[in-house]
């Protein structure tokens, strides 16, 4: 037994009778904890791809990723109903396979590959990915991907060809102003779109909506140019269209005319127009 004395001797020995912490060594416990993620989910079980995931673990996939919809995923259940079986059942043979970890502290940073086929277009992915784990006391608490979200929604569009939707989008607006009727035009927007005619003007409702295109029609509008000038992806069921556009009079002189910016989103296998913002 360890007998410690009063006084200054007292007190230096006092230290040495104190029981000290032991230190966690945080990037012993980071990496095994990431490294069940990626077994677990290359061998469908579940339960260990999840099994170091905190209970309130915020996952975020890169923004422009078609996965990015449900951003945060917050919780295991989130991530695994949200994403992880939307990855089993939309994709073939879908593999994320990691190449380099490099961990600080509690801080992982993975680098590997995705690869798979896309059931719905039969288009092939192999893109690279970067992933940043937070990882305090072996438990996976946050979670941050990187990767060629360009590529991956490439892959899931396929070769989709909306050109005759945006066609009949115009002729159906032409058609309007020719016979002053607006019921096919104001089913091109979804029920909650949100239009602004001038970049001043907001319409929120579809009664603002269907006021706004009866004044049209019942204008001195005769005829109208609608081009398309750009279409970008944003995910299989939406893209953004960029579109010049030139209002014209029964004499053909121009009204009015600019460019508009056109959220498309595709509801229950049709497409529809969510956001229309013109200058």
């Amino acid at each position: 037994m360890r007998i410690c004395k009063s006084g200054l001797v007292s007190s230096i020995l006092l230290a040495g009778c104190a029981t000290v912490a032991p230190q966690i060594d945080e990037a012993a416990l980071a990496k095994p904890a990431v490294e069940t993620v990626y077994e677990g989910f290359a061998a469908g079980d579940i339960a260990l791809a999840t099994s170091r995931m905190s209970p309130e673990i915020v996952w975020l996939e890169a923004e422009g990723n078609p996965y990015s919809d449900l951003n945060p995923y917050q919780g295991p259940e989130a991530i695994v109903n949200g994403l992880f079986v939307r990855l089993a059942t939309e994709w073939d043979a879908f593999t994320a396979t990691p190449s380099e970890y490099v961990v600080e502290d509690d801080r992982v940073i993975v680098f590997g590959r995705y690869t798979g086929t896309y059931k719905a277009t039969g288009s092939e992915m192999d893109v690279p990915f970067v992933h940043a784990y937070t990882v305090p006391g072996g438990q996976i608490t946050a979670f941050q991907q990187y990767t060629d979200t360009e590529t991956h929604t490439a892959a899931m569009v396929g070769d989709e060809d909306v050109s005759a939707v945006l066609q009949a989008r115009t002729d159906t607006i032409l058609r309007a102003i020719e016979t002053n009727d607006t019921n096919e035009v104001l089913k091109l927007f979804t029920s909650n779109a949100v239009y602004s005619p001038d970049g001043d003007t907001l319409f929120t409702t579809p009664n603002e909506l269907a006021a706004y295109w009866e004044a049209v029609v019942n204008s001195p509008a005769a005829d109208g140019v609608l081009e398309v000038v750009d279409i970008q992806w944003l995910a299989p069921d939406a893209f953004v269209e960029l579109q010049r556009y030139e209002v014209l009079d029964a004499d053909g002189a121009l009204m009015f005319g600019g460019y508009a910016s056109l959220l498309w989103r595709k509801v229950d296998g049709v497409w529809h127009i969510a956001r229309d913002v013109s200058n």
